[in-house]
């Protein structure tokens, strides 16, 4: 019998071929951070070892092609995705003003090098600068381990991004048709209908069929991820066929998503991960398959070239982002993280110059050295983007007031299963990132001789919820209580585990006992003086266009103003929908001025109304998708108005589709009714 078997190199079977590339993934980032090495270096080097110039396991075509193209896609959906949009807008500016010198230092630098020194033509040289000038988000996944993908640095670095590679990309179709002698009059018209009939596509059209499927997928989360999925690869061929570059197109579509993905959800956290996990490192893998170390060492001069290349291509992008720094007045961390962000180049570096080699503008020892430029500046890039996102961090946190990152404790009594993944889903929403606590659902269980199995039956009810939040990455701490009284076992848990809020369902059924004895509500309120969440939620929290918040005259006077107002910014936050306030004059500037002392900055407008015309103006001012918030005080409180008693039920009957929450502040310190032990 023959024993002995043969290895065709390279690899050809895809069995083989995913084995070797999951190989990789799994033990490259472990032993260079051993070595203390930014794992996204150790999975480029990785490439160069298996690829077609060094052990050749993997072949280029199938690395780059298949692979690489589909994480460098997925890179840039997530930096479209994970963007602050109001940011984004905000500092639209600042965004546009880093794009052009991020863009136009190094293709200076390049033109006037290949001109001057190489004596290329005016198109060779051109093609050079454009490449320089380009760069990809290579050392992205890195920043969000340090949990400043939301900072405003980050948020303009990505918005430059897109100006920079836009620019160069443009300035590539240029060239390509002086080239080929088109007219370039042609060229500009062709390219302004394009782009219109992109945007049109992707800002307008993707929206709108996004809305209808997720308001229909009634949670399914492996539909809405595989729709995600439909989506950037439409988005991205689309751009493709308009002759734009697909990694805009990918961009895009994380932008068309990102007021409809909620950050603390499921289908964000599978995006996130499995994106970070297998995609981006294909793509990392198959950069550094470019690489031929041989060419370099058999040639000394192409190597003196090159190394000159790498310095115009590193020092004219540390000036662009010094630049910057010293005009936005940030500080020296980021603005090296600005400069590390934007000095590494990939995708959009090669096809520029493979689209030179083959309009022969440029000899195939450029298309080396622009390969070489992608080693050196991913690896530069890593390294200094790991430093510098590890300080910007630790600055963001000595920025945060004191008191700002204290333990926050959510309780969430269930009493409906149908409706406990809403609730749990809120309550991460106006949860304190910061806060390591988990949320805690609460079941309350009646004092009677089955109270041992209702209790038993109740934590296997409750274990869907500590799925729901492991597909969330969040933690939760299911605890249960036997109580005569369902609205004394909530209050004495909240205060036995000094809970900051409570979140419970909407109920507006009116049963004899409730007119006797009153409301689980009415009962909750009167014995906690805690923040209490009351929430009814008909349709998708994540489709929220706008949060419309009542506010009573006098609520600046009570104890829970302040964090009443932070709930709000974190939904603003999480859901980047704009919040429009209701209310006086007087509350009205208090509000303005407590918005802006404190992060997250949000978007506001305001309507000044009386208490007595709420109802009355509301007709004009409601959309489906808008999240309704009233606060609204306890009764014989400084804020509480009678005329506003009834207002929580005349809006739920008036706008039944429309998500509420009615937020009671806390007031703790009113010494309300002691618990009945």
């Amino acid at each position: 019998m023959n024993w002995i078997f043969t290895i065709s190199l390279p690899f050809t079977n895809p069995i083989e071929i995913f084995a070797t590339i999951l190989l990789l993934v799994l033990i490259a980032p472990i032993l260079f951070r051993k070595l203390k090495i930014p794992g996204i270096v150790g999975l480029i080097i990785s490439g160069v070892l298996v690829g077609p110039h060094g052990l050749n396991l993997l072949s280029e075509e199938i690395g780059f092609s298949i692979f690489g193209t589909f994480g460098l896609l997925y890179l840039m959906f997530l930096a479209g995705l994970e963007i602050d949009f109001k940011d984004f807008k905000r500092n639209r500016k600042r965004t546009l003003l880093y794009g052009l010198l991020t863009f136009g230092i190094p293709f200076a630098g390049g033109y006037f090098f290949a001109g001057q020194y190489l004596s290329f033509g005016i198109l060779a040289s051109v093609l050079i600068g454009a490449m320089l000038a380009s760069h990809t988000l290579v050392s992205y996944p890195i920043i969000g381990k340090y949990g400043i993908k939301q900072q405003q640095i980050v948020t303009i670095i990505i918005g430059a991004t897109i100006v920079a590679d836009t620019l160069a990309l443009i300035v590539l179709g240029l060239v390509s048709d002086l080239a080929s002698a088109n007219s370039s009059l042609i060229f500009w018209l062709k390219t302004t209908l394009y782009y219109a009939l992109f945007f049109g596509f992707v800002l307008w059209l993707i929206p709108i069929i996004s809305k209808w499927f997720f308001s229909h997928s009634a949670g399914d989360n492996t539909s809405e991820y595989v729709f995600v999925l439909v989506v950037v690869f439409a988005t991205s061929m689309v751009a493709e066929l308009l002759k734009i570059e697909p990694i805009i197109g990918a961009f895009f579509a994380g932008l068309a998503l990102n007021r409809l993905i909620v950050r603390t959800s499921p289908l964000m956290n599978r995006i996130v991960f499995i994106g970070e996990s297998l995609f981006i490192p294909f793509f990392l893998i198959s950069v550094g398959m470019l690489v031929d170390p041989k060419s370099f060492v058999a040639n000394t001069s192409q190597l003196t070239i090159a190394l000159l290349f790498l310095a115009i291509a590193v020092v004219s992008k540390w000036l662009a982002a010094y630049v910057f720094q010293k005009i936005g007045k940030y500080s020296w961390h980021e603005g090296l993280l600005a400069f590390s962000l934007t000095n590494s180049r990939a995708a959009s570096a090669i096809a520029i110059i493979l689209v030179g080699y083959n309009l022969e503008l440029v000899d195939e020892s450029i298309v080396n050295i622009t390969v070489m430029i992608i080693l050196f500046s991913c690896i530069i890039s890593s390294f200094l983007t790991q430093y510098s996102a590890k300080h910007v961090a630790i600055q963001e946190l000595d920025k945060l007031k004191p008191g700002h990152d204290e333990p926050e404790k959510i309780l969430v009594p269930v009493a409906n299963p149908d409706t406990m993944e809403h609730l749990l889903n809120f309550s991460l929403l106006i949860k304190n990132e910061n806060s390591e606590e988990p949320v805690f659902p609460l079941s309350i269980v009646p004092d009677d001789e089955t109270a041992t199995e209702n209790v038993k039956r109740n934590y296997k009810i409750l274990e869907s919820a500590v799925d729901h939040a492991a597909s969330m990455d969040q933690k939760v701490e299911v605890i249960s209580r036997v109580d005569l009284n369902i609205g004394n076992g909530i209050a004495r848990a909240a205060k036995e585990m000094m809970i900051d809020k409570i979140v419970v369902g909407w109920n507006d059924k009116v049963s004899t006992v409730n007119y006797f004895f009153g409301t689980l509500l009415a009962n909750l309120l009167k014995k906690t003086g805690k923040m209490i969440c009351v929430l009814k939620v008909p349709g998708n929290l994540s489709l929220v266009n706008r949060i419309i918040v009542i506010v009573p005259p006098n609520f600046e006077c009570e104890i829970g103003f302040s964090e009443s107002l932070m709930v709000i910014k974190r939904l603003s936050k999480q859901l980047s929908g704009e919040v429009v306030f209701l209310a006086n004059e007087t509350t009205i500037k208090v509000i303005q001025k407590e918005l802006n002392a404190k992060k997250p900055v949000v978007d506001a407008s305001y309507n000044l109304i009386s208490h007595n015309e709420y109802m009355d103006n509301f007709p004009e001012q409601v959309e489906k998708f808008d999240l309704i918030v009233i606060f609204k005080a306890r009764k014989n409180t400084i804020s509480f108005y009678k005329s506003m008693d009834n207002l929580p039920s005349q809006i739920a009957h008036k706008y039944q589709e429309n998500n509420l929450a009615i937020i009671y502040p806390e007031q703790e310190e009113l010494k309300l009714e002691s618990y009945i032990m």
